[in-house]
């Protein structure tokens, strides 16, 4: 007010006075104000997003004739003293401040038609009293007839008029106009995933002449975010680093959020990015539950751990196989990812009796995007009852045999015979020896099974009547087979027996002899008679195979040296040969072999019928020599009728064996088999070095898969 009181005492200090004087000799003195009126800027900035200008401004006039108005102009730049425009000024009372007369009926008007927008016949500028009036108006620089599209430094002019004459026009410049968005910052890009949270890598920055801020709006949904929804993080141009990350936190698991960043200026002009939609990672799935057993199904029920039903597909791998659960529910090679949350309980089929199946679950989220496997959960199918249960008279003992029905190799069995008051015990074989037999007694035999989880079978197969030795009646028998394999004790027993593989009956001409001269010692055994020592031995082997012995232990020092006839008994005992067949008729044996020698001779001419030995160039068998290891593992996979392999040195651990000898593509066999697997660990396998017991009852457990 000092100002503009200054202003009005020093243009009443210039004012002219007039003196008239009338025809009536009176003097009348009349005073007049040539004084011309002013303004001045007081402020002049842009306010907002929408392009509007908030100018304050002074006007005086000494005259005080409340007439005074005022020319408002604009340009880019700093000089506003040509070419100009008229700006569009906001015609609205309530866009119009006086602080003289603030009441809506005395301010002036604006109207944007005349060349003075400010003040009009209506209501012009009042001054009066005190000379002076601070007026706020308002422009509209983003209208279409003015600077819609204005990003720089504008200069602003006003001019004064009190209806005779013009003031000095007053000019601000630096007004900085900023009417168009800023250029966005670059497209978020999805860096990470949790089941909380969404991390993003920043794009490049934005650009604008007076940036100001970037702020990321989030929002569950898959599209459609904007800047009415919930703000993560607002980062401030200084702080803004392309590259950097932004999280999003305290989300739900599996679930879509679609995210986008804004970049504002100064004038909180703002521009968006493409928004991004992505789903949090699935919760890893609990442990499955598997029960329900049968022998060929599991059910298996998922434990979805919170995970949404409609966006959440698991895939289910049995372990032990890596194979995977099927839209059929069997088990395949295809990691099937459509087992939504809904899959609940289902049984799993196809499986085999009395297996292990280790069942571990992971989940997809929306995006396909996998966790973990969960904890694992393990169940046995059940086993099969055993079928064609069997007993027969063996010498002094009854031997029970049955199928193990496609058992694993692991099922127990449970033999009970029809008084109660004898049983095998669970065990692991599929053929029992009663050996504490009762002379005429008639008795059934009942086998049951149970799986690893000890689950017996519901039904137990049962055999036919039997009796034991000594009561002068018949007994019934089923013919011992390879798969049962069944105990031959010796070659008198009257027990009959099949063989499952056909025997061939011609010796394939391109198999080697046993024997070669060069490779065996002439290391003869002396005294071998019937019933000897050797022959014995062969029955303890068969018997120590097939596990009929409790505790396993031989009836001789393993350390001895076994025969070559001794390991052909063996060898058929173990194949389940039927040595009473007609269809073995020994007529021609070799030179050192004739059909009324030693124990041996049938043994011996049934073996080179079956075809799994062929004798020496001259003949001759020596059937008390001692075996090498080369004839032992020649024999034992003659008598499996493997296909031979190849000889590759490359993968044969043993330096001892080239290419090109009668045994070579022998032991490469038995070594792919896994015979050889005892000897590892040692450069030389020792061809000619003589089996002793023990490694010989390990070769002929190879013999049918016999494990």
């Amino acid at each position: 007010m000092e100002k503009h009181l200054m202003k009005r005492i020093f243009s009443l200090l210039v004012a002219s006075v007039l003196v008239v004087v009338n025809g009536g000799g009176m003097f009348e003195r009349q005073v007049a104000y040539a004084a011309a009126p002013t303004v001045t800027i007081d402020s002049a900035e842009q306010d907002d997003n929408e392009g509007t200008v908030i100018i304050e401004a002074t006007f005086s006039d000494v005259d005080a004739d409340d007439t005074l108005k005022g020319k408002v102009e604009y340009k880019l730049g700093a000089d506003c003293s040509s070419g100009t425009s008229d700006p569009t000024l906001y015609t609205e009372t309530e866009n119009i401040g006086s602080t003289l007369f603030p009441v809506p009926h005395m301010k002036p008007v604006i109207d944007n038609t005349p060349e003075y927008q400010i003040g009009t016949a209506a209501a012009w500028i009042k001054t009066s009293p005190g000379g002076a009036n601070t007026l706020t108006f308002k422009w509209n620089s983003a209208h279409l007839d003015d600077v819609p599209t204005a990003d720089g430094e504008y200069c602003i002019k006003i001019t004064p008029h009190d209806g005779t004459s013009a003031g000095t026009a007053a000019t601000e410049t630096g007004i900085v106009l900023d009417n168009v968005d800023p250029v966005s910052a670059g497209d978020l890009v999805l860096a990470s995933i949790d089941t909380g949270s969404l991390t993003f890598t920043l794009g490049t920055a934005g650009t604008d002449t007076t940036m100001k801020r970037y702020r990321v709006y989030y929002k569950e949904a898959g599209f459609g975010v904007s800047e009415m929804d919930t703000m993560s993080e607002q980062i401030v141009t200084a702080a803004y680093v392309e590259g950097n990350t932004t999280t999003i936190e305290s989300l739900d698991a599996n679930t879509r959020y679609v995210a986008n960043i804004w970049t504002y200026d100064e004038m909180d002009n703002s521009s968006s990015a493409t928004e991004i939609a992505r789903y949090t990672a699935a919760n890893v799935p609990g442990a499955s539950t598997v029960n329900g057993a049968t022998t060929t199904t599991l059910d298996v029920t998922l434990d979805a751990n919170s995970n949404p039903a409609d966006d959440t597909d698991f895939v289910v791998q049995e372990t032990g196989t890596s194979l995977y659960v099927q839209e059929d529910l069997t088990l395949g090679a295809t990691a099937l990812e459509d087992i939504e949350a809904v899959w609940g309980t289902s049984t799993v089929t196809g499986l085999t009796p009395n297996t292990q199946y280790t069942f571990q679950v992971k989940a997809l989220n929306g995006n396909g995007t996998a966790t973990a496997y969960g904890t694992t959960a393990a169940a046995y199918t059940l086993a099969n009852a055993p079928t064609g249960v069997s007993a027969a008279v063996s010498g002094a003992n009854v031997v029970v045999t049955w199928g193990a029905n496609s058992n694993s190799a692991a099922t127990e069995y449970y033999v009970e015979r029809s008084d109660g008051s004898l049983n095998s015990g669970w065990i692991a074989t599929t053929s029992w020896t009663n050996t504490s037999g009762q002379g005429g007694a008639n008795y059934t035999y009942t086998v049951k099974a149970r799986n690893a989880d000890s689950i017996e079978t519901a039904t137990a197969a049962s055999s036919t009547g039997v009796v034991y030795p000594g009561g002068g009646v018949g007994f019934n028998s089923r013919p011992a087979s390879r798969s049962s394999r069944s105990t031959q004790s010796t070659q008198e027993s009257s027990q009959e027996s099949v063989v499952e593989d056909e025997v061939e009956e011609e010796v394939e001409e391109e198999v080697e002899v046993v024997l070669e001269e060069e490779v065996v010692e002439d290391d003869f055994v002396e005294g071998d008679e019937p019933g000897g020592s050797q022959e014995k031995l062969a029955d303890s082997v068969v018997t120590y195979v097939q596990q009929l012995v409790p505790g396993g232990d031989f009836d001789y020092d393993e350390e001895l040296y076994i025969t070559r006839a001794a390991a052909v008994k063996t060898i058929l005992l173990l194949l389940g040969v039927d040595l009473s067949s007609d269809e073995y008729t020994v007529d021609e044996l070799f030179e050192d072999v004739s059909s009324d020698d030693y124990w041996y001779s049938y043994y011996v001419g049934i073996a080179r019928i079956v075809g799994f030995v062929h004798g020496n160039l001259d003949n001759t068998f020596r059937p008390g020599v001692y075996v090498n290891r080369v004839e032992a593992i020649k024999m034992v996979v003659a008598a499996n009728k493997w296909e031979l392999v190849s000889f590759d040195s490359s993968d044969f651990p043993f330096t001892d064996v080239g290419e090109g000898e009668w045994y070579s593509s022998y032991l490469q066999t038995a070594y792919l088999m896994g015979m050889l697997d005892s000897y590892l660990g040692v450069d030389v396998f020792g061809i000619s070095e003589k089996v002793t017991v023990g490694e010989f009852a390990e070769m002929v457990e190879f013999i049918e898969d016999f494990e």
